[in-house]
């Protein structure tokens, strides 16, 4: 009976121990979890800006279409410059919107769509 008392007792003492640990520990979880949430948004910050996805408006990139023309009536571009800067800017936005829109050229040269 002895024997069994003790092993009782020890449960005891682990479940108090146990149940003391928790409270303890909390405080270290709640900050690794702050930190993996930090870093998690860090590492996105910084593929995102790798990648070219942080790229603005054209007004942040450079001049817009609007501006250059203001630019070039103003007698401040010459017509070539013109030209080309507003292809630039004409290619640009082509450029983008044909990378994010996907489209299939398969289907587009008179072949039919795999199955």
């Amino acid at each position: 009976m002895a024997e069994v008392l003790a092993v009782d007792d020890m449960s005891r003492a682990s479940l108090a121990t146990a149940g003391g640990l928790f409270p303890q520990l909390l405080p270290w979880l709640i900050g690794l979890l702050f930190v993996v949430v930090i870093g998690a948004v860090a590492i996105y910050l910084i593929r995102r800006t790798v990648r070219g996805g942080g790229r603005g408006t054209a007004s942040e990139d450079g001049f817009t279409l609007q501006e250059l023309r203001d630019l070039h009536a103003a007698g401040d571009l010459s017509d070539e410059q013109f030209a080309r800067a507003r292809e630039a800017i004409i290619g640009g936005l082509t450029a983008r919107s044909t990378a994010s829109s996907p489209h299939d050229s398969k289907q587009g040269d008179g072949e039919a769509a795999p199955r």
